[in-house]
């Protein structure tokens, strides 16, 4: 099902509802940065995220791939308190929901992609709404 809606930065955007437990490579980190909060722009190539606190500038992310990256991770893990498990053919970890009430858990061939999926199906469900082209999604250089 296709949707339209307003980006961030006011450009329609055409969306897709998509199974969280799918999500990999750029629609991962995208959610991941919804989910923690972050503003996520698109300049250049290059992905940018930051978090802000009552419109102040907390911290910059360039590149962002936190399914790669476990600095990109770090805050995440006592909001989310995540915990990890090897299986036999890849890597399960749980994250508690923001409420606190359930865990949720998430596989992945690595510890931060297992982490990144238990943080998305954690904040938004089962499913969720992305963007059909991602770079409608992401304000153009809104921290600059």
């Amino acid at each position: 099902m296709q949707i339209i809606a307003l980006s961030t930065s006011g450009v329609k955007m055409t969306t897709r509802q998509v199974l969280t437990v799918d999500l990999e490579g750029p629609d991962l980190r995208y959610a991941v940065a919804r989910a923690m909060g972050y503003h996520i722009f698109h300049s250049e190539g290059v992905v940018t995220a930051w978090c802000d606190q009552k419109g102040n500038q907390v911290c910059v992310v360039r590149s962002w791939e936190p399914d790669r990256d476990w600095n990109q991770l770090g805050p995440a893990f006592p909001r989310f308190g995540l915990e990890f498990r090897m299986g036999e053919l890849c890597v399960h970890a749980w994250a508690t929901f923001p409420r606190g009430i359930d865990l949720v858990m998430a596989s992945g061939m690595t510890h931060q992609e297992a982490a990144c999926r238990a943080i998305v199906i954690s904040h938004f469900g089962q499913t969720m709404t992305l963007p059909i082209n991602l770079n409608d999604a992401y304000g153009q250089n809104e921290a600059g």
